[in-house]
């Protein structure tokens, strides 16, 4: 029950941080519409290490293709394992310019790539967490020795780090009054939480890149 609770908990962390971090980047970074995809092995690898070598490998590439350089890039990355134990990549890229699906496929090299259309939603953060949520579950709920400290997700460098303001103190109070006309149209999450510390608390969260 204790560690079913700290698992529960653990993901509920890491969702909310997922979250935030995506919502904070989306329409920050230039003209470019947010690109969600998923990297699949065509064969059955199961090893982390390499998986992710695999993985790094094929940004690389994309890096030097786009930018002709190891890095520029601006991405998270989920890791999902599949019941049969392989591994799949499910990322959303948010300054990448359109790129072939033939070139996508040649990039990665190793099975499929399959994207998933985002154009339409508003709230990218909630959409993508909610997809993968499932696979983020089994992933956590099911660690063995070989999948034992290994992240869940991973994320590039030089990404937008949301602000958080909270109303437990006179000053959080009091910022939240002078940004209240800013906010306002830019709600994209709100959410009922239950506390170890409080009976509940209320998250909302804001875009100001949306348009309201």
């Amino acid at each position: 029950m204790k560690q079913e609770k700290s698992l529960s908990n653990s993901l509920k962390r890491t969702r909310n941080t997922l979250r935030r971090l995506i919502n904070a980047n989306t329409g920050r970074w230039g003209k470019e519409r947010e690109k969600f995809f998923t990297l699949t092995f065509k064969e059955n690898v199961t090893d982390h290490e390499k998986a992710n070598a695999e993985f790094r490998s094929f940004i690389k590439k994309l890096n030097y293709k786009l930018f002709k350089k190891e890095s520029g890039l601006k991405y998270v990355c989920v890791v999902e394992r599949q019941e049969r134990g392989a591994l799949h990549y499910h990322i959303i890229l948010f300054n990448m310019p359109y790129v072939p699906h033939a070139e996508l496929l040649k990039l990665w090299g190793h099975g499929a790539v399959r994207i998933n259309e985002i154009d339409h939603v508003d709230n990218v953060g909630v959409y993508v967490v909610k997809y993968i949520e499932k696979e983020m579950r089994n992933m956590q709920s099911n660690k063995s020795a070989k999948v034992k400290d290994k992240k869940l997700y991973f994320a590039s460098r030089g990404l937008y780090k949301p602000e958080e303001i909270s109303d437990g103190t006179a000053e959080g109070k009091r910022e939240l009054r002078e940004i209240a006309g800013k906010v306002e149209g830019h709600e994209v999450y709100r959410k009922m939480y239950e506390s170890e510390h409080y009976d509940t608390y209320e998250v909302i969260q804001y875009n100001l890149a949306r348009k309201s």
